[in-house]
């Protein structure tokens, strides 16, 4: 979902719940995933605010995605469907992008004229 365009749905009955957690808005992402679980779901969190403050983050979630997360990820819904999730799933790989599949816009509701963001390099370079 896409909050910018789309209601929350806090009133639909979610088993897992991905919030991506920038830490501008890390105290909404937190409030959103109490919601969530006060309905039963189990939240996962993610995201930069998630990389660099691991320890706040988990405070908040049931569940947390540290680092980048193209091969975490796969492995999270995989135990979260054996019923075997751990909770924290660390990424210390820079993850090849050349193969990534297409995102599913048509998932979203979104303006015709919004493309989406561009990203030039993810995370920190080593140094």
């Amino acid at each position: 979902m896409d909050e910018y365009r789309q209601k929350i749905p806090y009133g639909r009955k979610f088993d897992l719940v991905a919030i991506t957690v920038n830490t501008p808005n890390s105290g909404h992402c937190y409030r959103m995933a109490e919601r969530f679980q006060a309905l039963g779901a189990k939240v996962v969190m993610g995201g930069p605010h998630a990389t660099l403050l691991p320890e706040e983050v988990s405070k908040h979630c049931d569940i947390i995605v540290i680092g980048e997360a193209e091969a975490t990820w796969p492995q999270l819904l995989e135990g979260f469907y054996a019923g075997e999730v751990q909770e924290e799933y660390r990424s210390e790989d820079i993850p090849g992008l050349a193969n990534l599949p297409l995102p599913r816009w048509d998932l979203l509701k979104r303006n015709p004229l919004m493309k989406g963001a561009v990203i030039s390099m993810r995370g920190c370079l080593p140094g």
